[in-house]
């Protein structure tokens, strides 16, 4: 008898207590929330669960390369290790990835131990995210600093972004936005000692990605690849 008493008790405590739970931390999360938007609180980054698997995956396999790409879809669409069969390339390129997004994979970049960095970043946040151009610079900076800290030893390089194809990407990304963020990009380059890659003007005709070069606008034709590899050929000899 004592025991049934025990678990209707038992259950009437977790009925009771279950509500008031869910009550406090919506509140703690409304708190946080404001204590952010007033800015006397950082916001609490959520773990990215396929990034963590994937920078898992990378240290069970225990790579040691020379050189990473960091990039998005473009970047992830290089072969890169064919042009330069003389180094350990890792080609990390993420498709849809923004700044935001790459804060939260920058462990992968330890995973494989790199002495190099090509870093490519910001058509996405562009097109998608809709920041404005200040933002989006700081931001960078942000990711610059916090590669910086980690991997203090690696050398950096900045690649331009890419030129589009308005009249086939049809989305919110315009070349003059793209022409404007790199003149900004070459300036942050510029004063952290960074080398910039303009490989934008290899792609550029009128200020445009040509039709024959992109699959759909944005994307490049395996064969576009080409001067890429040709362009940071200097650099990327160890």
């Amino acid at each position: 008898m004592a025991r049934k008493y025990l678990l209707i008790f038992s259950l009437l405590a977790n009925v009771l207590l279950f509500p008031a739970l869910c009550v406090l931390t919506h509140k703690a999360e409304y708190d946080q929330k404001i204590l952010v938007r007033l800015g006397l609180a950082e916001p609490v980054r959520e773990r990215d669960w396929s990034a963590f698997s994937w920078e898992s995956c990378l240290r069970n396999l225990n790579l040691d390369v020379d050189v990473v790409f960091l990039g998005d879809s473009i970047t992830r669409g290089g072969s890169f290790q064919e042009h330069f069969t003389n180094v350990r390339i890792c080609n990390l390129g993420l498709s849809g990835d923004t700044i935001d997004r790459m804060q939260n994979r920058l462990g992968m970049i330890g995973a494989v131990r790199p002495e190099k960095l090509f870093l490519m970043v910001g058509v996405n946040h562009l097109n998608n995210v809709q920041d404005d151009l200040v933002t989006i610079v700081t931001k960078y900076e942000q990711l610059l600093d916090t590669i910086k800290a980690e991997y203090p030893h690696m050398t950096v390089y900045i690649q331009s972004i890419l030129p589009v194809n308005e009249a086939l990407l049809k989305s919110n990304t315009s070349n003059k936005d793209i022409a404007e963020l790199n003149i900004l990009l070459k300036q942050m380059a510029a004063r952290r000692g960074l080398e910039y890659i303009d490989l934008h003007k290899l792609y550029a005709i009128n200020g445009s990605m040509p039709q024959e070069l992109t699959k759909d606008g944005i994307h490049l034709h395996p064969h576009a690849y080409k001067c890429w590899a040709k362009a940071i050929s200097e650099f990327i000899k160890l």
